[in-house]
């Protein structure tokens, strides 16, 4: 069952790093290692093949938006739905970018 195997993968994440688990439901840290891996990759990657998605972000810029947009239209056109959760760390979301995302 699902449930159990993300149980199982929290725990070894998180707690107990010998616990076997399936590597799709461990955690993972993501960040940008150009030109080897880039962040955006990972999210084309994870989205391409989703049924719904969830996920945070610190902070949105236009820029960071701009960079999610052709992602976010493709799931939108697919009928995918989502969520994002965007927080106002230290000041730095920008008004526009939160009413840009609020259309899809």
């Amino acid at each position: 069952m699902i449930r159990d195997a993300l149980a199982q993968g929290l725990m070894t994440s998180f707690i107990d790093g010998s616990v076997t688990s399936e590597n799709m439901y461990q955690a993972q840290l993501v960040q940008n290692h150009y030109p080897i891996q880039k962040v955006i990759n990972t999210f084309e990657n994870e989205l391409a093949d989703c049924t719904r998605f969830w996920f945070t972000t610190a902070f949105l810029s236009m820029s960071g938006f701009n960079t999610l947009y052709a992602l976010l239209e493709n799931l939108q056109s697919r009928n995918i739905p989502g969520q994002i959760l965007v927080s106002q760390y230290l000041n730095f979301t920008q008004p526009d970018a939160l009413i840009r995302l609020k259309k899809f």
